[in-house]
Parts: C-alpha cells; structure tokens; sequence
C-alpha cells in the first residue's frame, strides 16, 4: 500500500482516460513526466487487462474482485501509468479516494500501476490485474503465495510457459520455497500441471472461445478452491489472533505466522481437487504440507 506523502499528486495529474469494461479504468497523459505512449501501446494495455479479466473471471472461475466482501463498496480499478523508475508496476490492497485535476472525484478505488515505459506483449498488466483477486479474497500477503502465484498466472498469457521442477520432498527444501517470493512460481507451476493433467497449456488471447469441449486451462481445478479456502482461513486467522475481518496491518498480512493456516488450506485443496490418489508426488508432497502444519503449530503452543 503506498503510503509516501504526496504519492497521489502524480496520478491525480494524470490528462487522460480510457474506460475497460465495466470495473477498470486506464489513466495516463501524452505530455509531461508520466507520459505514455499512447495509440496502439494504449490499445495493447486496454486488451491485455481484458483479456486477464476474461480469462481470470470465465476460465478460472473467479469472482471479480468488486463483487467480493472486501471491496463491496469500491466504486472501480483505477489503472494509473506513470514513471515508477525501475519497477514495472504495482498493485495496492487500500482503497483511497483520488480527486483528478481533470475529472474530479468519483468515490472510492483500488489502484494498479503500471510503468509508462510498458510496452506489449510484457505481462505486468495480467500480473498486477491477479494481485486485485488475490487481495480480495484473502488478506494473506505471504510472498511465495502473492508474488509467486501472480507470476504463475502469466503463463496463460505467454509462449513456452509453464517451467516447472519437482514439488519439495522435504521440509528442508519447502523452507526453500517458502523463502522465495517471485521464483516460487516454479512450485505453483508444477501444481497447476499435475491438478490439472491435460489441461492447455496454450497462451491465451482475445480471439479464443470458452467451449466446453475445450481442454481446461492450467490452474482451473487449483487457483479458485485455493482462493476460496484462503478466504475461510484468514477469517480463522482473525479469530485465533485478534484481528479484524475487514482490516489487517501490512505486518500481519505477511507474517510467518500465516503459514499454518496457508499451508493448511493449500493441502486441502490438493486433497480434495488434484489425483492425489494416482500420482506419488502430489500425495508425498501434500503428506509434506501437512506434516509442517503439525510442526508450526506445535511449536506455537510451546511458546
């Protein structure tokens, strides 16, 4: 969540806008300090945010993010492009009020950012667009799950994707992931694969059809149930450590303390959508999860 004095004075400057479907909104000037593009590069970013929403809402299953208890009362997402020196973009969890010096004030937004130095096919936008569902369902912002599951999601979206290794097999090894943020998207990965045997593995794009006959795109048995379960979860979280359940600190939102709850809800799933019962490394590992949630809270109550 930005939180600098006077971060929204750039994008309460910004000159232009552009509608995307009914929840999103594109911002951005030709002129000036954040001045992008425009014209074609425009139309490639308004495409790949519907493109994300497509894919995320009708072949994942997922409810888009406004339509979820957190952010009932969100007007829209604001997608801000701007100059954010090295980064590609950014997506933030708050809700804020924006008071344009071109459009006035519109009520209360989520925000995404995206550099204006972006430039299609980069994946940013369908990156950043993920993070909106994640933080809808969940408060849960460990970096192996938001950061790593994110990255994974781009594969829908991008040639020779899907790169994958084998799951943990020992405590030591899932630490490692665990660990991880951006590159624990080698895990989600693999998960997606084998939940989903036989699912495409084929880029999406704005031409393609949703038949029922269709092959299912990798991650569709896997990313909603999870989605859902981590819902119930941090409610769980709440309770068990005295937080709200409609607003967390930065701190408990990626606290260790998480992981239990996480790993717990991940194992579930597994167990109740991918073949654990025909494939040895989904049982070993969700046998793995398991076992770490025995430790966690083991060591919690010894405490």
């Amino acid at each position: 969540m930005p939180t600098a004095a006077g971060w929204k004075d750039g994008r309460e400057s910004l000159q232009e806008r552009l509608p995307v479907g009914s929840d999103y909104e594109i911002f951005y000037s030709l002129s000036g300090p954040h001045a992008f593009f425009g014209g074609l590069v425009l139309e490639g970013l308004a495409e790949q945010i519907n493109l994300a929403v497509r894919v995320y809402g009708q072949e994942l299953g997922l409810a888009p993010p406004l339509a979820l208890r957190r952010y009932a009362e969100v007007r829209r997402i604001d997608v801000h492009v701007l100059d954010l020196g090295d980064r590609n973009g950014s997506a933030a969890d708050g809700v804020h009020i924006f008071d344009y010096q071109h459009f006035g004030s519109e009520g209360p937004a989520l925000t995404l950012a995206i550099s204006n130095d972006w430039q299609p096919p980069n994946r940013t936008p369908e990156h950043e667009v993920f993070h909106a569902y994640q933080y809808a369902y969940t408060f849960f912002k460990n970096p192996w799950f938001l950061e790593g599951l994110a990255r994974s999601m781009e594969n829908l979206f991008r040639d020779g994707g899907w790169k994958n290794e084998p799951l943990p097999d020992n405590d030591e090894a899932l630490e490692a992931v665990l660990a991880e943020s951006y590159r624990a998207d080698r895990m989600w990965n693999r998960l997606a694969l084998l939940c989903d045997p036989g699912c495409e593995r084929e880029p999406r794009t704005l031409h393609d059809g949703c038949e029922e006959s269709d092959p299912p795109v990798c991650g569709r048995a896997l990313v909603r149930p999870l989605l859902v379960a981590l819902d119930i979860a941090d409610d769980q979280a709440a309770d068990d450590r005295d937080l709200s359940l409609t607003y967390w600190p930065e701190d408990e939102q990626r606290s260790e303390e998480n992981e239990p709850y996480m790993l717990e809800a991940l194992a579930d799933v597994i167990a109740s959508r991918c073949p654990i019962a025909s494939n040895v490394e989904l049982a070993a590992f969700h046998d793995l999860l398991m076992q770490r949630v025995d430790t966690l809270r083991r060591d919690a109550r010894q405490q």
